[in-house]
């Protein structure tokens, strides 16, 4: 929490009577230490940040330590580690979301990748070497021509041997044929091994140009490994959102608004996950249309599922006012929606 003006952009859009604002800032373990400090049944009792600071040319080590109404900030400014304050930090908890993973998720398949950046090195390497032509020259040159030269030609100097037999030298290049096959082949298998094993869709442009007109669902199957992977991490995600929104209404409530302390204690609130993928909305209508006109899914489903309306029972009241208007003008209200396929 944060003293701030009645200036701030934040003030004139809640109102000047505000003197307090709510920032946030991502820590790394690369900035400092954290330590999170847990009770027997896995609850964070307190939170210690440990960072470095620079102050008049003098390394500064300071220790930051967080519990559910107070940070305690402590420094070696006086020779030894001595506290410097002692605050309420305008929280009822501790307000930190700590994220723990003890390896990234590309984890599994960073043997491979460390085998496809080491061939790599070796081909490009290799390349260097042997991957330009090399003149080979047979006997004495005589003349040979400059490299920025036009028109380049060699002259070899005849000799006549023992036999009286004209013999002259010869030049031609030395080039690598081609490339191991097998080569080739472990590095196409690295990269197809290292996309399964982290549930990563390939959609390189080479990989998706000849797909053409792909619908949702073959889209969708692209992305099911990696759809599937993160259904499973919902959980984890889902706790961390939580507790995000956990922490920032407890600011709210306890400094800068703490009138809304009441109505906060009654909302509840739910974290959804959508997925990134581009939905094709003429499939969207025309499916909830047909479901709509067959009975199985009522007009107000289909308009909350579509969410194309920020407000959707405004939109629904729009909808039964043209439907009436039509109805005055004698004309069918359900015109304009697709037909219902035949039946059998």
């Amino acid at each position: 929490m944060q003293e701030t003006t009645a200036e701030s952009r934040s003030n004139r859009l809640r109102g000047t009577d505000s003197s307090k604002e709510i920032k946030s800032k991502v820590l790394e373990n690369k900035n400092g230490r954290m330590a999170p400090y847990y009770d027997p049944f896995g609850d964070m009792v307190a939170f210690t940040w440990s960072f470095d600071t620079t102050v008049n040319g003098k390394t500064l080590s300071n220790v930051w330590v967080y519990t559910d109404t107070k940070v305690f900030k402590m420094d070696n400014s006086s020779g030894k580690a001595s506290m410097v304050s002692e605050d309420r930090h305008g929280f009822t908890k501790i307000p930190v979301v700590y994220f723990e993973q003890d390896n990234p998720e590309w984890f599994v398949a960073q043997p491979m990748i460390d085998r496809i950046e080491v061939a790599m090195s070796k081909l490009g390497a290799s390349n260097d070497y042997s991957g330009h032509p090399i003149l080979m020259l047979y006997g004495e040159v005589e003349g040979a021509p400059d490299k920025d030269e036009d028109g380049k030609a060699l002259r070899f100097n005849m000799i006549r041997d023992e036999a009286d037999k004209m013999h002259h030298g010869d030049a031609k290049f030395l080039t690598h044929d081609e490339a191991p096959e097998s080569v080739r082949m472990e590095l196409e298998r690295l990269e197809k091994y290292i996309y399964t094993m982290t549930s990563t869709p390939d959609i390189s442009f080479d990989n998706i140009k000849g797909l053409g007109d792909v619908s949702g669902v073959a889209i969708r199957l692209m992305f099911l490994d990696a759809i599937m992977k993160a259904k499973l991490n919902e959980g984890d995600n889902r706790t961390a959102v939580e507790r995000m929104v956990n922490v920032m209404v407890s600011g709210v409530t306890t400094t800068t608004k703490t009138g809304l302390k009441e109505q906060a204690r009654d909302t509840i609130f739910g974290v959804q996950f959508n997925s990134i993928l581009p939905d094709d909305l003429r499939d969207s209508v025309e499916t909830y249309s047909l479901a709509v006109q067959t009975g199985i899914m009522s007009v107000e489903s289909a308009v909350e599922t579509l969410d194309l309306s920020p407000d959707a029972e405004r939109e629904l009241e729009n909808i039964g006012k043209d439907q009436a208007r039509k109805q005055q003008k004698g004309e069918d209200p359900t015109e304009d929606n697709p037909p219902a396929p035949p039946t059998e």
